[in-house]
């Protein structure tokens, strides 16, 4: 069915993709901090030795290579910074920013198969979905895995529509791709969706097309992957990425039980997961029972997301990013509350409440954004927050709010435009706000800065102590100047054992629960934050006379 407006029927879909891809690429390549955090540090520290050492199988620390995953999206950080000139959080987070502008225009073509409109909603409601655009302002690799599915859903979907069966044969390619980026996760994910999709269809040839190409390409790329990895580092090694990228991932983690995606998810991939639940609720009866193309749509949205969420549900290892994949499933089905032509009084109510919503937030957060400025220096003294630019645009954006409505006579024009207006709202809220607050809790740079300035006055060994490997060590040193070699000790009796100038690091709580015969030999020298924890630089009191007892 078609729901377009006057204004969508005027572009071509095609034009449409490319004006949300740019759109979007400007929403999720802006205004970087200076430092990147948290997980993305560990992907700077493998990108900053790809470009010391040069290009490898897998991304490598100063512990040799890393196992749990393949070094392909270190290899685009490392050409995005090669053609930039240099390693800086732009050219590091500008893959997934470019990956994830595509997901978004992919998403906009699935609804656009049945209404330019759907897919313009959909789009947008992928762009009010917090973990949506937290993981696309940052280095997610779950985003490859998401761009492999949704393209390959489009392939599939799209053939009767444009009537050309090659596209098929593009579909193993996506799925290869998607291990190439994320090891088995990304190709069982999109095999498993595409199966699903397949089977409902009742399309058997094609199911076992799809099932027998993912059996075949997860075979062929594990035993590639294995052989790189016995090429990266022997045995050993092998039986390392066996463990991080299969056993690991299957048995981990038991606390986060089955319904963790199911009950966890519903805050960061709202608004799209619950009003997704909320349109395939609603529509349960006429779902199995109508044969127009938006049902069957919807349908097929359906499935996709319960292949998602319940399948890695399965696994033992949970984080709430591996169900990206899902994102534009929720979106479009979120969409639908849009667009529907059902008489349905509990639908129409629903969509009058979010356009009210959506109507309302830019002046909310305009006031809020007052309250915030006028407790900043109480609640947030070190956070960076540009309070008054913050309130000039929420003023704005109100002010558009009004003329839309006072000027747009196409309804669905005007709720398409109220909509653009919250998107806009969202991600000042989300990238001058929320982000400036995250930084301000995580950054490292500081206690990067004053280490470098102590080893500057007086060289020496880095040293960790109940640090690491691969914890705040890695956020530490991703930040210096210099690639350093540390050392990890776990015992107090190791940190005399030094012969000469050493810089110890550790937690300021199991600083100070050192042995008094150890303690009376050290000396504090910088106290700081290493992300959100805080921590100690110390180093021996007069090393010469340790060594001459």
């Amino acid at each position: 069915m078609k729901h377009d407006s006057t204004l969508s029927r005027q572009i071509k879909p095609a034009t449409l993709s490319f004006l949300i891809f740019c759109f979007s690429l400007i929403l999720f390549a802006s205004n970087f901090s200076d430092e990147l955090t948290g997980f993305q540090t560990r992907m700077v520290l493998f990108a900053r030795y790809m470009l010391q050492d040069g290009p490898s199988f897998f991304p490598h620390t100063y512990t040799g290579p890393y196992p749990d995953y393949p070094a392909t999206s270190t290899f685009l950080i490392y050409l995005s910074s090669l053609a930039l000139g240099n390693l800086t959080p732009f050219s590091a987070l500008l893959p997934t920013a470019v990956v994830s502008a595509l997901i978004i225009a992919v998403t906009f073509r699935i609804g656009a198969l049945h209404s330019t409109m759907w897919g313009l909603f959909g789009a947008m409601f992928s762009l009010l979905t917090h973990s949506v655009v937290e993981e696309s302002r940052s280095i997610s690799l779950d985003q490859y895995t998401s761009l492999v599915t949704v393209s390959a859903f489009y392939l599939a979907y799209s053939e009767n529509a444009s009537n050309r069966k090659s596209r098929l044969a593009l579909i193993p390619l996506l799925m290869a791709a998607g291990f190439l980026f994320r090891g088995p996760i990304g190709l069982v994910v999109p095999t498993g969706v595409l199966s699903g999709y397949y089977l409902l269809k009742k399309d058997y040839r094609r199911l076992m097309y799809i099932l027998s190409s993912g059996v075949i390409l997860l075979a062929l790329c594990s035993a590639l992957l294995l052989y790189c990895a016995y090429l990266e580092g022997g045995t050993h090694f092998v039986d390392r990425v066996l463990h991080f990228q299969v056993l690991g991932r299957i048995s981990g983690q038991p606390a986060r039980g089955y319904a963790y995606y199911i009950l966890e998810g519903l805050g960061p991939y709202a608004l799209g997961y619950p009003l997704a639940l909320f349109v395939i609720a609603l529509h349960l009866r006429p779902l199995f029972r109508d044969s127009n193309s938006d049902m069957a749509l919807l349908r097929h949205l359906a499935l996709w997301i319960a292949i998602v969420i319940l399948g890695m549900s399965l696994a033992g290892t949970k984080h709430m990013r591996y169900i990206l994949p899902a994102a534009p499933a929720l979106s479009l089905a979120a969409a639908y509350v849009f667009i529907s032509p059902l008489e349905n009084a509990v639908l129409s109510m629903t969509k009058k409440v979010f356009l009210g919503f959506f109507s309302l937030l830019p002046i909310i957060l305009f006031f809020t954004s007052l309250f915030g400025a006028a407790l900043e220096h109480r609640f947030f003294p070190d956070m960076e927050v540009p309070w008054t630019g913050i309130s000039i645009s929420f003023g704005f954006l109100s002010i558009m709010v009004r003329a839309i409505k006072s000027r747009v006579a196409d309804p669905v024009n005007r709720s398409l435009s109220i909509t653009a207006v919250a998107v806009l709202a969202f991600f000042v809220v989300h990238v001058f706000v929320m982000e400036a607050i995250s930084y301000g809790r995580e950054k490292t740079q500081p206690f990067a800065e004053g280490l470098k300035e102590l080893t500057k006055q007086r060289p020496g060994k880095v040293v960790f102590y109940k640090i690491g490997p691969d914890g705040e060590d890695i956020r530490l040193i991703a930040n210096m100047d210099n690639l350093i070699h540390p050392d990890f000790i776990r015992n107090p009796s190791d940190i005399l054992a030094y012969q000469s100038v050493a810089y110890f690091i550790a937690e300021t709580k199991k600083f100070k629960l050192l042995p008094t015969d150890i303690a009376d030999h050290v000396a504090l020298e910088f106290q700081g934050n290493v992300g959100h924890r805080d921590c100690v630089i110390f180093t021996i009191k007069d090393f010469e006379e340790n060594n001459g007892s």
